[in-house]
């Protein structure tokens, strides 16, 4: 008897899994190749089409610079929010950018805060239908993003936020059918992979934000297609690891690469994550452009003056599919502080400390250093400041790799930023942590 009711309790279990899975099976768009982009199912997998021809994307996500994207064989920037989007547009065309463009959209971490807020979803509705009517006609729009690094719960039924979250896609396709829309996910995740199979069948493509998981990305998608069919995909961040991820020294500061090791680290994870994988529809590289993120250099392919890193020459290459230009440009090797390389040394206060830049070729052309000093941002959290409200010493266009300073006063972690720039468009960088203590307290 006991046997049987075993029996009939996995057999139910079993049928009521087929059904959640029936009733959420991908349920996507009917492709409609007259639209200027859509994806269609071939024998060898997804293939994106714009303009009646295929396209692969190959670009970055960040924030102008397209002259420098085009002259590096990239094809896309995807631009994290609608300020300025006609003067982006624009540039975009100008220069044969294709142009994805995020939509931000509240966290839904609280369900209840935003999305059971129905005055607040019609503002919503009405803000994204204004904008989608806006530019959809634009040349150089490729996808709407709908929210970037949103959590998609894996849940039996619909919650507040993936109700309206469909009820945007929807939208989204009603006032403009010839483009896509894309959501991206922080890392790779297959819980939220798989709830935004079952949870949002209209949603065009996934997006994945990958850096270090980047190396679970066809085991997750494989995955998922044992449960359901998989949904086309892209890459839409990637780069060296996140300082969430990075090591640390003693006082948890993060460790950061230099600007050059950064060059071979990018290629390394396209050639052995990306350029491998056929179903992976295109990849966005990050940061194009400047911003601070563990560091005020951790993510920077190009400066606040628009120079350019050795990641861009190795992007370019990459692109192309052509060697690596042999042009004459700042390499860093090392850094050293009081001749050594130490992550983690103390100082006494108001002593000397000497830091050298030793660089990898001989320098045969004009450099400039610029040193600075910041307070650490403790845990990441406090670099999310803008930078120069941490730093406290700067000496800027030294034309010597090597320089002294005088040991802060007050207690703490601190952090030694150089920029070297050079007379034709380039930079490197690099930084070397440090803690001050004074010992008499």
């Amino acid at each position: 008897m006991k046997s049987r009711i075993l029996i009939f309790f996995v057999i139910s279990i079993a049928i009521l899994i087929f059904l959640y899975i029936y009733m959420h099976r991908d349920r996507g768009r009917v492709v409609d190749p007259t639209h200027t982009v859509f994806i269609k199912n071939t024998e060898d997998g997804f293939q994106l089409n714009r303009n009646g021809s295929p396209f692969h994307i190959k670009g970055a996500g960040g924030l102008g610079h397209m002259k420098e994207l085009a002259e590096a064989g990239g094809n896309t920037l995807r631009v994290y929010d609608t300020l300025n989007l006609q003067s982006l547009l624009d540039e975009a065309h100008r220069y044969g950018i294709a142009l994805i463009v995020d939509i931000p959209l509240p966290t839904n971490e609280s369900n209840d805060t935003y999305y059971a807020d129905k005055e607040y979803i019609l503002k919503i509705k009405r803000d994204i239908r204004n904008l989608v009517r806006r530019y959809k006609d634009h040349p150089s729009l490729l996808i709407w993003n709908l929210g970037n690094e949103l959590y998609f719960p894996l849940v039996a039924r619909e919650n507040n936020f993936i109700k309206v979250f469909n009820q945007l896609v929807d939208l989204i396709h009603e006032e403009d059918p010839d483009h896509l829309v894309s959501t991206t996910v922080v890392g790779v995740s297959r819980s939220q992979t798989l709830s935004i199979h079952l949870m949002a069948p209209k949603l065009d493509i996934i997006g994945f934000n990958a850096f270090g998981n980047i190396t679970r990305l066809k085991t997750v998608m494989n995955a998922v297609g044992w449960i359901t069919k998989p949904k086309p995909y892209y890459i839409t961040e990637w780069g060296n690891h996140g300082p969430w991820e990075s090591d640390t020294n003693l006082w948890k500061a993060v460790l950061e690469p230099t600007s050059t090791a950064k060059g071979e680290i990018y290629k390394d994870i396209y050639l052995t994550y990306i350029d491998p994988d056929s179903d992976c529809l295109g990849s966005l590289a990050f940061y194009w452009g400047y911003k601070h993120e563990g560091t005020p250099t951790w993510f920077n392919i190009l400066d606040e003056e628009g120079r350019k890193s050795e990641v861009y020459y190795y992007l370019k290459s990459l692109w192309t599919r052509t060697q690596l230009e042999d042009t004459p440009r700042s390499k860093i090797q090392n850094i050293l502080l009081n001749n050594t390389e130490m992550n983690h040394q103390v100082f006494a206060p108001e002593n000397v400390m000497t830091v050298q830049l030793n660089m990898l070729d001989t320098i045969t052309h004009n450099l400039s250093f610029d040193w600075k000093i910041y307070k650490e941002g403790w845990g990441l959290h406090e670099w999310i400041a803008e930078p120069d409200t941490l730093k406290i010493s700067d000496i800027k266009n030294s034309f010597s790799n090597t320089v002294e300073f005088n040991v802060p006063e007050e207690d703490g972690p601190y952090r030694i930023v150089v920029s070297v720039q050079d007379d034709a468009g380039n930079f490197a960088t690099t930084n070397i942590p440090f803690y001050v203590l004074n010992h008499d307290r």
